[in-house]
């Protein structure tokens, strides 16, 4: 998993190599047959889908990058696919559209006429989306689920001034400054408040991650990028560690 995630062009593999390995980790305490679903596709996803070819699962990713789609079933099915002698798409769906719209988006699930354990959030990174997509997950999922956040310290509530600055760099313009009205709570204390307030129990799950992080090659081999992503707040050094965090939700 590893191997193949450190093959991938910069442009595909976008979080660390320990974060993948969290993730596959909390796979394992799925509950039943795993159907996965993430926004965002990426390394991430060969964790997921390689989780799906052992325990017969099932992966259903959204991105509106359809070229990161595309790269990524030709990188599976050259690996994971001839390794297991399978065909990569009987275990993977990529969704060429965003998570939140209204018939290509998670809501499609439903006409699936199965039921998700497993979510990772990794799109817009703004709790307007986050916070639609959890809504969506929640109203389709098994009565006990397993939801991972990605970049979970970030607090933007509609727009993503990081990345907004990084185009904005691109193209020689001045950055704008985050105002009140677009800071919300960090994401993980915003789902933990909206699942509560929807009648759902939750509970963190502990994983490796604060101590794997701080070793991590990944860092390291991408270290001049990462100076770049941290002078434009897209990553913070000092809450790298919180970067996942992970919740088992239950219906009441």
């Amino acid at each position: 998993m590893i191997f193949i995630k450190r093959l991938l062009p910069r442009w595909v593999n976008g979080i660390p190599d320990s974060e993948i390995i969290t993730l596959y980790q909390t796979c394992k305490k799925i509950s039943g047959k795993p159907i996965i679903i993430e926004t965002g596709c990426g390394a991430s996803t060969i964790a997921f889908v390689l989780y799906a070819i052992l325990k017969n699962g099932k992966v259903y990713s959204w991105d509106t990058n359809g070229s990161k789609g595309f790269f990524l079933n030709s990188v599976m099915n050259e690996s994971l696919g001839k390794t297991f002698g399978i065909n990569i798409n009987d275990y993977w769906n990529f969704i060429a559209s965003s998570s939140t719209e209204t018939y290509s988006g998670i809501n499609l699930i439903k006409e699936k006429r199965i039921k998700p354990n497993f979510a990772f959030f990794d799109s817009d990174h703004t709790w307007k989306t986050v916070g639609e997509e959890l809504k969506l997950f929640l109203k389709i999922s098994k009565k006990d689920s397993i939801i991972a956040f990605d970049d979970a310290y970030y607090n933007y509530k509609e727009h993503n001034i990081p990345y907004i600055n990084m185009i904005r760099s691109k193209l020689d313009l001045k950055p704008i400054k985050n105002f009140k009205a677009n800071i919300s709570k960090p994401f993980f204390d915003e789902a933990k408040n909206f699942i509560k307030k929807n009648n759902y129990k939750s509970t963190e799950i502990k994983t490796n991650f604060k101590s794997l992080i701080l070793n991590d090659l990944f860092l390291k081999y991408y270290s001049g990028d990462r100076q770049f992503m941290n002078k434009l707040g897209m990553e913070e050094k000092n809450k790298i560690t919180q970067r996942i965090r992970i919740l088992k939700v239950t219906k009441k």
